[in-house]
């Protein structure tokens, strides 16, 4: 009974030769004993005739059934022969998507290599840091920034490297980070205030961008410590205020010059022309054009002082 209850080739061919083997014989012998009563022909022709008809019947059957099984090995090859070719093709894309996974790996390795090549001779530090906030990548010169080896911040959150009072500020956007997807500071450089080990503090500029992989998205900073342009910057405002006050001073000084000036010039330029206009006639020619000069000189001086005077007094000073 399980060959016939399987679904195996014997099996189907069982449940077709069974009923035609059960039942021909039994039909065939009826109607011999039908045939021999009735008259027809004897025992002997009967007993041929019921022998005759069985090979018949049987040789039927088993041609009808060869041609069967030849159809269902037909069917086999041809869906052997499918498969096959599927396999050939599932193996040949297999192969072709091996190769391809190798070269995207070669190239990720070559990416990463010549990352860490850069990453580990800059002169900014590094540092990444996966979506819960830990470090991931710390550079030797996040090491010297920050006063950490990297062995030391692999693993730590990135609040320790930020002063206790901006980092409640960092959370609340790291939170809304991780509910709406939108980080508001890739992209931009920032100034923010770094932490070092010995809690020391100082002016830093920071570049971040993230970037996704199939185990989750990372983000990278670059990062540089601008104490020196803070001085920098602080040195030439406190420039600038002192320059603004000498500017000033000489403005006060200008105008009271050309305020002390402007008398002298004039009695020049009045005695000049008074010269000229009462002792002409008694002056030769080198003596007038001598007055003449004085004259023009007289004018031309007061004139530069007070273009001298109107310039400073438009001017202001620079604070930038």
């Amino acid at each position: 009974m399980q060959v016939l209850a399987r679904g195996s080739l014997g099996g189907r061919m069982a449940l077709r030769f069974l009923p035609a083997a059960i039942l021909a014989p039994w039909l065939i012998g009826g109607l011999r004993l039908l045939g021999e009563r009735s008259g027809l022909y004897g025992t002997e022709l009967g007993v041929a005739l019921f022998a005759s008809s069985n090979i018949i019947i049987f040789a039927l059957l088993i041609w009808w059934n060869a041609r069967w099984l030849n159809r269902a090995e037909d069917d086999r090859i041809q869906v052997a022969e499918v498969l096959r070719r599927a396999n050939a093709e599932l193996e040949q894309r297999v192969q072709v998507r091996t190769a391809e996974l190798e070269e995207s790996a070669k190239a990720l390795q070559a990416r990463e290599e010549q990352f860490r090549a850069v990453a580990e001779t800059a002169a900014e530090a590094i540092i990444s840091a996966d979506t819960s906030g830990r470090i991931t990548y710390f550079n030797p010169a996040a090491e010297s920034m920050f006063g950490r080896t990297a062995a030391e911040a692999l693993g730590m959150p990135i609040t320790v490297l930020m002063p206790e009072r901006f980092r409640a500020l960092h959370n609340g956007g790291w939170s809304r980070y991780l509910e709406t997807g939108e980080p508001h500071v890739v992209g931009r450089t920032v100034e923010l205030t770094g932490l070092r080990s010995d809690n020391s503090e100082f002016p830093l500029e920071l570049s971040l961008a993230h970037w996704r992989t199939t185990v989750g998205t990372f983000f990278t900073a670059i990062i540089r410590d601008i104490s020196e342009r803070k001085q920098s910057e602080d040195q030439v405002r406190q420039i600038n205020v002192q320059l603004a006050a000498a500017n000033t001073e000489l403005e006060s000084f200008s105008y009271s010059i050309s305020h002390d000036l402007r008398a002298p010039l004039r009695s020049i330029a009045g005695f000049s022309e008074a010269l000229l206009v009462d002792y002409r006639e008694k002056l030769d020619g080198k003596g007038q054009d001598y007055l003449q000069r004085v004259r023009a000189a007289a004018h031309r001086m007061g004139g530069a002082h007070r273009r001298s005077a109107q310039s400073l007094a438009a001017q202001p000073a620079s604070h930038s």
